[in-house]
């Protein structure tokens, strides 16, 4: 078997041959892999794969790091029911957090879900919340809401006052 380089083209070719070419599901797929995909090609390739109900190429878009939270947020309208895309988003940077919202609504016992939600930053209040409110007997989710600054003081001091008895108490 011979063993092809792989070449990153930059974000300016990108867009060149997006827009000289019609794409098949191939080059499609190469160019959402590419690293300097922009938004701009991302968006588009997006709406390609879906009208061709091309998962696969879906999922590479949403866990690509320059996909932007708006395109997240369109995807997940598109496939919420779509648990392997969902997982996908859920680990995405660029999450919004409504976004957060609807993806742990419809799978909300996935740990590969709502764990990367509950240790983004950007999670809203109430989706920590309901995360610990539903899984508040798993030390991860515990742990991630606890270290999470959007979890708020009321949410802290529930977690606190939940599990002070299971606090190792650390003398220096």
């Amino acid at each position: 078997m011979i063993a092809m380089e792989r070449y990153e083209f930059s974000s300016e070719s990108i867009k060149l041959i997006y827009r000289s070419t019609n794409l098949g599901a191939a080059a499609a797929m190469e160019l959402a892999r590419s690293k300097n995909c922009p938004v701009e090609v991302l968006d588009p390739i997006y709406q390609r794969a879906k009208d061709s109900d091309n998962t696969i190429i879906i999922k590479v878009i949403s866990n690509h790091p320059n996909a932007s939270g708006d395109l997240l947020e369109k995807i997940s309208k598109d496939f919420a029911s779509f648990y392997g895309i969902c997982e996908t988003i859920s680990q995405n940077p660029n999450i919004l957090p409504v976004t957060m919202k609807r993806i742990y609504q419809y799978h909300p016992d996935d740990d590969r879900i709502y764990l990367p939600i509950a240790r983004n930053q950007n999670a809203p209040a109430e989706t920590l919340a309901k995360i610990y409110q539903d899984h508040n007997d798993d030390d991860y989710a515990v742990r991630s809401i606890a270290r999470n600054a959007g979890a708020g003081p009321e949410l802290l001091e529930r977690i606190y006052q939940d599990h002070q008895n299971e606090l190792e108490v650390v003398k220096s």
